[in-house]
């Protein structure tokens, strides 16, 4: 079933069991839907999916934010605290416990962040109290700079103050006397700031230093300068360093960064110096990153994993597994972090390398796989054919050609209409991609005009079977839909392989054209394959 069509079911029964809380706190309580109409699926479900608003004829506050998902605890504290016009409706739990619950959870969030207000106020002035103490045996222009960092301390945005320290420290480095030098080390931990440390590493640019190299390991196992800290380790650090936290951290900064609009390339080079000094170590925690369930880490380990492959693509082969086994999560389409794409794209540098090999292993994986699963295997192929240019290799081809063709080959789920999980689709789709840059020797037409006959009898009986139940006419709609779309991909793909292969095409079509008398549907396809050969030759 459709996500959304799903999502908007599930809020239904949460907005259904809310309003029966409401009920049962007192029977004054009602639902307001005015202006937000009666959605389809609403409709044919009767589940209260635009939730509106909760109103009552005794509210002293009832205005509120009408959309999809009720408020109760908003209205609840506005209106029913108190209310002497209440008539319970005799059950528990209601309205009242629940919003009672979560009021005191947020009273008890308040408190802890108010005494922790209170505590950071105290440990800044006693940072400041101690900066004073320091600076009062400084000259002017030492003490400068220690103003520069009490406002840092302060406000950690101000980028005034960071812009004056760092170029300081570029231009008047004598000035930053040890007694500072100790300040920012201390104050750059403290604070978590990564101006600090970043002024901190322009001053001490010389080799390692073992309080500089405690301080960057912290940095980049809690993340507080994660850049500055791997600037430093790609230089100095050492295989002692290695451990979880660090490993994460530093395939994390290899991966990209930002959102779908400002991504940003990452920076490998902490993490090549730690797989060059414990090349098992790094790899191991590679594969258990590529399998973890939160997105940011697969992707950033298969970013990571690129920029290894590069240099020795005998790793790709070894993590390859590990790989595979992190497209079985399923991804939220917003994840702007694309795990599954970065994997994918991954594999299919692997693919390139040994075509063999990534098909066996897929192989493996194939039955038994769900469709989800499926699609983001199938994703895997479509990288080499995509972005690389020219024709393809026989090897690439042949395994990214038997990929599509064997998910073509499986009986389509024609009830489900979520497009995450139409691998078919994207099969077809890369199938005319490869067709147009197959290598010439490597085509057969009775593969593919096989495969276009079995599809246009599988529409031809979903016409004849239509579905039935209450969403019929969704999954009629759907279904006829990507039916039309997998028939007109395998016949564009059909019509690629004719362009290149002419003659043994007009023979199969002949053959075939014969042999279909009994079958107009089949016989009208045939006939277009020509036409759409046409097109092709065309573009």
């Amino acid at each position: 079933m459709n996500d959304e069509i799903e999502n908007a079911m599930e809020i239904g029964r949460q907005n259904a069991e809310l309003i029966s809380l409401g009920k049962a706190w007192c029977t004054h309580l009602r639902t307001d839907q005015t202006g937000m109409g009666v959605g389809l699926v609403e409709e044919m479900t009767g589940l209260p999916i635009t939730g509106g608003r909760f109103t009552c004829d005794y509210a002293t506050d009832p205005s509120g934010f009408a959309g999809m998902r009720l408020d109760p605890v908003g209205f609840y504290e506005a209106n029913c605290r108190g209310c002497t016009d209440r008539v319970p409706g005799g059950r528990v739990p209601n309205l009242g416990t629940l919003a009672e619950r979560e009021l005191a959870e947020r009273a008890e969030q308040e408190q802890r962040a108010d005494t922790a207000r209170r505590t950071a106020l105290a440990e800044r002035q006693r940072r400041s109290d101690h900066r004073t103490l320091v600076a009062a045996q400084l000259d002017a222009g030492c003490q400068q700079l220690v103003s520069l960092i009490n406002q840092l301390d302060i406000d950690p945005a101000n980028s005034e103050a960071a812009e004056e320290l760092r170029t300081a420290a570029r231009l008047t480095p004598e000035m930053f006397v040890g007694s500072i030098r100790a300040m920012l080390r201390t104050d750059s931990q403290a604070l978590r700031s990564a101006v600090l440390l970043d002024v901190l590493l322009l001053l001490e640019s010389g080799g390692a230093q073992p309080e500089l190299h405690a301080v960057c390991l912290d940095a980049v196992r809690a993340g507080w300068a994660l850049g500055e800290g791997c600037r430093y380790l790609a230089e100095h650090g050492v295989a002692a360093d290695f451990d979880n936290a660090l490993a994460e951290a530093v395939i994390r900064r290899a991966g990209p960064s930002g959102d779908f609009h400002r991504r940003k390339s990452g920076d490998a080079g902490a993490f090549l110096r730690y797989h060059s000094a414990s090349p098992a170590a790094v790899e191991a925690q590679l594969a258990a990153e590529l399998r973890r369930g939160e997105s940011h880490r697969r992707a950033a380990a298969a970013s990571a994993t690129r920029s290894l492959i590069e240099i020795d693509d005998s790793i790709g082969r070894r993590l390859l597994p590990a790989m595979l086994d992190g497209l079985r999560h399923s991804e939220d389409r917003y994840d702007h972090y694309n795990p599954s794409d970065e994997i994918a794209q991954t594999v299919g540098v692997v693919l390139v390398s040994d075509a063999s090999h990534v098909e066996e292993s897929v192989s493996a994986r194939w039955k038994g796989a769900s469709a989800g699963y499926r699609r983001r295997l199938i994703d895997c192929y479509d990288s080499p054919v995509r972005h690389d240019s020219g024709p393809l290799s026989a090897d690439v081809f042949e395994a990214v050609l038997g990929r599509c063709v064997t998910a073509l080959h499986d009986l389509p789920n024609l009830k489900n209409l979520d497009l995450d999980e139409d691998y078919q689709g994207r099969a077809s789709d890369l199938l005319t991609l490869t067709t147009s840059r197959a290598p010439i020797g490597a085509l057969s037409a009775d593969t593919l005009l096989g495969l276009l006959l079995t599809w246009i009898d599988r529409e031809h009986e979903f016409h004849e079977s239509p579905p039935t139940g209450p969403m019929a006419m969704f999954q009629q709609m759907g279904g006829e839909a990507q039916l039309a779309h997998l028939r007109r991909d395998i016949a564009s793909a059909t019509a690629n392989a004719a362009e290149r292969i002419p003659k043994e095409f007009v023979s199969a079509c002949s053959d075939l054209f014969a042999g279909t008398d009994s079958n107009p549907w089949a016989r009208a396809e045939i006939v277009r394959i020509p036409v759409c050969q046409a097109e092709v030759r065309h573009r």
